[in-house]
């Protein structure tokens, strides 16, 4: 008994020491339109402002999101339109930005005219530009060399064990936690001692 508490501490020990993974950054969320136009339009104005903030930062790719989101409430924003041209123009996205300075030509209106020569442009200037591929190089862990170290998946797979096994501990189902702990170590065969005991 003394040695199955042992060993369940011990997987409690290697739970709490083990690595929490980075956060990948994520998209940007863009809430859906809702009835109430107030709501709408104090939603829009918060992602057009926080469009122009990425946009002054050079963070191409959340200024686009941030626009997107705005052309999703005001689709015939003008401004809007412009400045996610300019993102995807920022991102080097030249058929997304050569689509949204396209659309902006068709509008009929004062403020538009002014930048149709401005776009007329940077379209010739992209116009056979290729778009520039978007990679997210995921760096992958090598695997432990050192025999004391246990590896991160088997830290992670000892984890969702622990988390398993606390349930059933928390409901006294303890023949089936001490079963659920005893696996989880059994299938630590090519472990060294080390690693089963850290």
């Amino acid at each position: 008994m003394i040695r199955h508490s042992l060993l369940f501490f011990t997987m409690i020990a290697l739970a709490l020491t083990a690595a929490v993974p980075k956060a990948a950054a994520e998209k940007l969320h863009c809430p859906n339109v809702t009835d109430n136009d107030e709501k709408n339009t104090e939603i829009a104005r918060r992602y057009f402002q926080m469009g122009g903030m990425f946009l002054d930062k050079s963070d191409y790719v959340k200024s686009a999101e941030s626009f997107e989101c705005v052309l999703k409430f005001v689709p015939y924003s003008l401004t809007a339109r412009y400045k996610l041209a300019k993102a995807y123009d920022g991102m080097e996205v030249y058929s997304k930005a050569r689509e949204q300075y396209e659309l902006i030509l068709v509008y009929d209106s004062k403020d538009a005219e002014s930048l149709k020569p401005e776009i007329r442009k940077r379209l010739a200037e992209i116009k056979d530009l290729k778009d520039k591929v978007q990679t997210t190089v995921v760096a992958v862990e090598a695997p432990s060399t050192d025999e004391k170290t246990c590896p991160s998946v088997v830290q992670k797979s000892l984890q969702e064990v622990l988390a398993k096994a606390t349930r059933l501990l928390d409901s006294k189902d303890w023949a089936r936690a001490r079963t659920l702990v005893e696996e989880a170590l059994g299938k630590l065969s090519g472990a060294t001692q080390e690693q089963r005991t850290l």
